[in-house]
C-alpha cells in the first residue's frame, strides 16, 4: 500500500550533499517525492511509496545523518500527493 512520509533532517544539511544521496537511494527504492532545503539549511523530505520501502528509506536516511553533525530526524506520515518523481530543490520552503 502506498503511503506519504515526511522527513525532516536539522542541522547543516546542505554542505554534505545529502539531497542527492537520498535522491538516489529513494530511487533504487522506487520511492517518489521531493527534497529542498529549509532557509535553516535543515533537509525536508516528502517521500511516497510502498511502506516496507519508506521504512527502510527512513532507515537509512537516520543511518547517513549518524555519521554527520546533526540536530535530529523527526518524520511523520501524511496524505498522499501522487508524486510522479523524485525531484531535488535549492530551497523549500518550510513546511
Amino acid at each position: 500500500m502506498q503511503k506519504h512520509i515526511k522527513i525532516l533532517i536539522n542541522g547543516n544539511m546542505k554542505d554534505h550533499g545529502y539531497a542527492f544521496l537520498a535522491m538516489k537511494e529513494a530511487e533504487k527504492l522506487n520511492i517518489k517525492g521531493i527534497a529542498g532545503y529549509t532557509k535553516e539549511n535543515a533537509l525536508d523530505i516528502e517521500a511516497e511509496g510502498e511502506e516496507a520501502n519508506l521504512i527502510i528509506f527512513l532507515t537509512w536516511c537516520k543511518s547517513i545523518a549518524s555519521q554527520i553533525n546533526i540536530h535530529g530526524v523527526v518524520s511523520s506520515y501524511g496524505k498522499l500527493r501522487n508524486f510522479t518523481d523524485f525531484t531535488i530543490f535549492q530551497q523549500k520552503a518550510k513546511t
